[in-house]
Formats: C-alpha cells, sequence, structure tokens
C-alpha cells in the first residue's frame, strides 16, 4: 500500500531540517500534527524511521534508506504538478539551489530575492560552498558554478563567461612598479586562486603568469584574494563585480587593460536524470537572464 502523500511529505521535510517544529511550521500544520503524521507513516512501513540522540533528531538505517528512495521520487511528483498546473500560476514550494561565496551574492542572491517578492509562497534554500557537492544525494535542484564540466550526469546552461580584472593596491603599484604587458609579471608577485587554470592567470593572448616556484599566495576564495590585494600583497585576478567597490573607493587600481584576461565560463547544472519543476525552470530563465548584463554590474538588484 502506498503511505499518505503528506506522511511522506512531512517525513522528508523532518528528515531534512531535523526538527518536528521546523518542519511543521514549513508545511504550515502543528507539530502535533506533524508527530502524528510520522508515527503513522512507521507503524504503516513496520520501520522506526527517526530517533533522538543528545544533538537531536536522526534518521535511522532503515530511515536513511528510506529518504534516499522517496526524496526524490516526491520531488519529480512535484515537478509533475507544477507542470500540469501551467506555467501562469503563482510559483510555490522549495527550490534548493548551491553555488561558490563568490557566485552567491553578485549572480545567485539578487535573482532569488526579486523571485521571491514575485512569489510570496516560494521557498529557497541557498547552500554557498566551495567544494562541488552532489546535486542528488544532497538534494539540490540548481548549481552555479565555474570552470569547465565534466560530469556526465549533469545537464549544462551556459550563463556567461566573466573575464576577471588585473588589480593592485597604490601602495603595491607605488612599491614595486607597475607591469606594462603579461611578460613583465615576472617581476611580481601574482596571487593565484586554487581552483582556476594558471591561478587565474591566462590571458586572451595565451600569454599566463610565469610558472615555476610555487605562487606566494593562493586560495580557493576570490573575496580573499581581493582582500589580499587590497592589503598590498601582490597582483590578483579577480572578476569585475568583485573588484568594483574597491576600485571606486580607490583601494584598489586596474592595470594592465589593454591585455585582457580570457574569460571563465559560468554555468548553471542540474541533475540530468530530473525532470525540471517549473519553479526551477523560471529561476534558471532568470539566471540567465541576469548573467547577460555585463559582470562589472553582477551584484545589482534583479
Amino acid at each position: 500500500m502506498i503511505p499518505d502523500i503528506d506522511n511522506l511529505q512531512t517525513f522528508i521535510e523532518v528528515a531534512r531540517r531535523g526538527s518536528y517544529t521546523l518542519a511543521a511550521q514549513h508545511l504550515g500544520v502543528s507539530k502535533s500534527v506533524a508527530s502524528r503524521r510520522i508515527a503513522a507513516l512507521e507503524e504503516q512501513l513496520q520501520l522506526h524511521l527517526l530517533s533522538r540522540s543528545t544533538r537531536g533528531l536522526a534518521l535511522t538505517e532503515a530511515g536513511e534508506a528510506f529518504f534516499e528512495r522517496c526524496h526524490d521520487l516526491l520531488r519529480q511528483l512535484e515537478a509533475a504538478c507544477d507542470d500540469a498546473a501551467g506555467k501562469a500560476q503563482e510559483l510555490s514550494g522549495l527550490i534548493r539551489i548551491t553555488a561558490p561565496h563568490s557566485l552567491g551574492q553578485p549572480l545567485v542572491v539578487p535573482v532569488v530575492a526579486r523571485l521571491m517578492r514575485l512569489h510570496p509562497r516560494l521557498d529557497v534554500d541557498v547552500l554557498l560552498d566551495e567544494d562541488r557537492i552532489d546535486l542528488l544525494g544532497n538534494g539540490i535542484d540548481l548549481a552555479v558554478r565555474g570552470g569547465p564540466v565534466t560530469n556526465a550526469s549533469l545537464q549544462v546552461r551556459p550563463l556567461a563567461s566573466v573575464a576577471g580584472w588585473v588589480v593592485a593596491s597604490p601602495a603595491y603599484l607605488a612599491l614595486h612598479g607597475e607591469p606594462v604587458s603579461p611578460a613583465e609579471l615576472a617581476g611580481h608577485t601574482c596571487l593565484h586562486h586554487a581552483q582556476v587554470p594558471h591561478g587565474a592567470w591566462r590571458f586572451e593572448s595565451g600569454a599566463h603568469a610565469p610558472e615555476g616556484a610555487p605562487p606566494r599566495l593562493q586560495v580557493n576564495s576570490f573575496p580573499t584574494l581581493l582582500g589580499m590585494a587590497v592589503d598590498g600583497v601582490g597582483l590578483a585576478v579577480v572578476p569585475p563585480f568583485s573588484a568594483r567597490a574597491a576600485l571606486a573607493q580607490g583601494l584598489l587600481r586596474r592595470v594592465l587593460a589593454d591585455h585582457p584576461v580570457a574569460g571563465y565560463p559560468i554555468s548553471a547544472l542540474y541533475p540530468a536524470s530530473r525532470h525540471l519543476s517549473n519553479k526551477v525552470r523560471v529561476l534558471l530563465e532568470a539566471l540567465t537572464a541576469y548573467a547577460a548584463r555585463p559582470a562589472e554590474r553582477w551584484g545589482e538588484a534583479a
């Protein structure tokens, strides 16, 4: 016998949020109703799905297996209902999206904020993480990532190709001089991004920062790279949307502007095996439209 959909949905929310209270608030029911639904589900399945510990609620081994099987099935059912209801209907329900911190504020946040203003019944979980987490395993609908995509299980929607700007603090340039060509970078401290080819130092001409000795500094975060450049540690290649405020305040100066940096691909990804619900499709289209504006304007209201 197929369990009641409300009971299944309550179990999914309790498991995801680790709390009867939070799950009940999300579903718009009382905590006692949520508890009764879980009890009814466990009785029907003859399984103990959740247990309490000093850290709160946790899935049992049987609960984990059941969660993995039914979570995606419910999302597929939700997507089918969204499509059947038509695109004109107000968006509702939950979307889960992930992105690195460097793309969260300038790209994801403005788009999500606008959609949530337009659709008061829409809920969004935004997970900012530098790691490339498993989308299916973590119940993620959409990911925004930079760099090439090699995972064949993911569908890719190209959003933009962002060319970074070479920047340095006025103090650094006063002390070390200003390079006028990529060849002169050999005499400078070039700060590297650890997850970008050549540390982000690749120019359209094919030139790149000198290789050989390890870079004095490499980090996996563009905001941190920007902060190091502001502190006068060295030259950095950062996205235009990251550098805009510091340049306007005189904390940084742009150099090598006549030698464009090669573009870095930004894409939206989603599991190829999952049918896109209408609300995720709307979010994807909104991201695509927003990313079409010049990169230095990313971060402005959508």
